[in-house]
């Protein structure tokens, strides 16, 4: 290994090498490293040379003699799913005719340069040289820079892709990938993922939080499955829950810590499908959570979720409003009808601070009344369901697109 040196941010004539042990003979050593280098050199030009006779574009049937994983077939079958996930993420994000055509140009073109000469010799130059080589065959600069960017991040600190096509491409990989994977039955054990299962989940959520991409992932999943079209050995509904719990695994690590510490999970569990959104509230719920009004809705989310789970095997439907018996129960529907539509608007405009204010101060002290003095659980099955169904609608108002507080420890309102 050496080492290159520059100097005003430009290559220069000299290089620094380690050796092992006392240094001998060093004029000699000198020389024998600087033949090895120049050899290496001159195959790199002769590569080099070799590559551009043709353009990228040439490269890409020859994908089709390089397997991409066992069971999942080539190379050239992968950029062709990668171009139908770029066009399908790229219409999701409203990106023009013009992007999304560079987009799909630039997935068709996303592994041409591994059967080229100098990737072959040289695999960790894979994406930068097939940027270099679409500029040089007069592809777009975007084109060229999105095949480059779409191996980032390519660790945990790594860079990130900066251009939107870059990004997408980079997206498409990461999710062919752990569908792929996942689908053939290989899954990480411990810490041993040999196939990055793990790491491509991490790289899909920080491309994705980074660019504030708004995208449906279940949807993003199902299109990923469908393209394998037979391949994968898992059902793919089961498989469309694995690849979820893998990506919220990695969602868990990479959020913030928060306090309590269960306000992660909390938020996780209701609902993962947008990604930036998970982040948002994260940071949102992390920011009021000591707050008296957070603890009431807490306290809210806690006590509706318990007499619920009593519930079980009982099917609740719709409130009916007219089955309401006692005035403390009407009361309590009263405050949900005047609230619910409020609420939700707040959620929906990502106000969680405002919507967690709300929906603590709409119900902490009425349902304490109602609790107190309201049995829901009475023998009467039709004013029992009819009691549950209403607590099922306050807490679905905010566990369905917020947090499901009742995950917290011991919640005490003082």
């Amino acid at each position: 290994r050496i080492f290159t040196l520059s100097k005003d941010n430009k290559l220069v004539n000299k290089f620094i090498a380690v050796i092992d042990g006392k240094g001998r003979n060093i004029s000699k050593m000198k020389k024998v490293y600087a033949n090895i280098l120049e050899a290496r050199l001159k195959d790199s030009l002769f590569f080099y040379n070799e590559d551009i006779k043709r353009p990228l574009s040439d490269q890409a049937p020859k994908l089709k003699d390089l397997i991409f994983q066992k069971g999942l077939g080539n190379m050239f079958e992968k950029i062709k799913r990668l171009e139908e996930l770029s066009s399908f993420i790229s219409e999701g994000l409203n990106i023009d005719a013009a992007g999304k055509k560079d987009i799909k140009r630039a997935a068709y073109l996303s592994k041409a340069d591994l059967v080229t000469h100098m990737v072959g010799e040289f695999p960790s130059l894979q994406g930068a040289m097939g940027m270099e080589y679409a500029i040089k065959s007069g592809e777009k600069e975007s084109v060229a820079i999105a095949i480059k960017e779409h191996y980032l991040p390519k660790g945990m600190d790594d860079n990130l892709p900066e251009t939107i096509g870059g990004a997408i491409l980079a997206i498409s990989d990461r999710i062919d990938n752990i569908v792929g994977l996942l689908g053939s039955g290989i899954e990480p054990k411990g810490s041993f993922d040999p196939f990055s299962i793990r790491r491509n989940s991490q790289g899909l959520i920080q491309i994705i939080n980074h660019k504030s991409f708004r995208l449906e992932l279940s949807g993003l999943i199902r299109k990923s499955i469908e393209l394998y079209k037979g391949k994968i050995k898992v059902a793919p509904e089961e498989l469309r829950q694995k690849v979820i719990n893998y990506i919220k695994e990695r969602i868990e690590f990479l959020t913030p810590d928060t306090r309590p510490m269960e306000l992660k999970l909390a938020v996780l569990k209701s609902g993962c499908d947008d990604i930036v959104g998970v982040f948002k509230r994260v940071k949102a719920l992390s920011g009021i959570s000591a707050e008296k009004y957070f603890l009431k809705a807490a306290k809210v989310c806690e006590r509706t979720s318990n007499i619920l789970k009593g519930a079980k095997g009982e099917t609740i439907g719709a409130v009916n409003e007219g089955a309401l018996k006692e005035d403390l129960e009407k009361e309590v529907w009263k405050a949900y009808s005047a609230n619910a539509g409020p609420i939700e608007n707040l959620i929906k405009e990502e106000k969680y601070k405002e919507a967690t204010r709300a929906y603590g101060e709409a119900f902490f002290e009425s349902l304490h009344k109602f609790f107190d003095n309201v049995m829901v659980n009475t023998e009467d099955a039709a004013l029992r369901e009819n009691r549950l169904a209403m607590m099922q609608a306050i807490n679905k108002l905010y566990t369905n697109d917020v947090a499901d507080l009742a995950m917290l420890p011991q919640i005490i309102v003082e």
